[in-house]
């Protein structure tokens, strides 16, 4: 177990763990940017599906990210201000998708979940040091 964790630490401390979730922050951003702009009409609804796989992807992979950074940094994870921001991000992200994915009627709260959503690119703050308020 303790290669596991060493190889868990790791991964958490790379630069090209950063530059994936980096990467993958701004891609998703576009995407988000993309879905939120098309209406869902019978034309656009294969584009939609296709953006719909590619956020679940995304989320796939932040749900990774927290998983890799709680495992690696212990307690400690949830004394940085940015991986409690993250954390709501993800938190937001996976209510949302759960009541889209449940027929959910209440559509305001889909709403402001989503509008929530659109917060994850603050996230790459606390990927770039240089630009966290001290």
């Amino acid at each position: 177990m303790g290669d596991f964790s060493a190889y868990i630490k790791l991964i958490a401390h790379s630069p090209i763990f950063k530059a994936i979730i980096m990467g993958s922050i701004l891609l998703n951003t576009v995407t988000f940017a993309i879905s939120s702009s098309l209406k869902p009409t019978t034309s656009n609804i294969i584009y939609l599906n296709v953006l719909d796989g590619i956020d679940s992807f995304f989320l796939s992979l932040y749900c990774l990210e927290f998983l890799i950074k709680i495992h690696s940094f212990g307690r400690s994870y949830w004394f940085n201000g940015f991986n409690c921001f993250d954390f709501g991000v993800l938190i937001c992200s996976l209510v949302q998708t759960v009541l889209s994915h449940t027929g959910a009627k209440n559509w305001g709260v889909i709403k402001v979940m989503r509008s929530l959503r659109a917060l994850r690119p603050l996230r790459s703050v606390s990927l770039i040091g240089g630009l966290q308020v001290s």
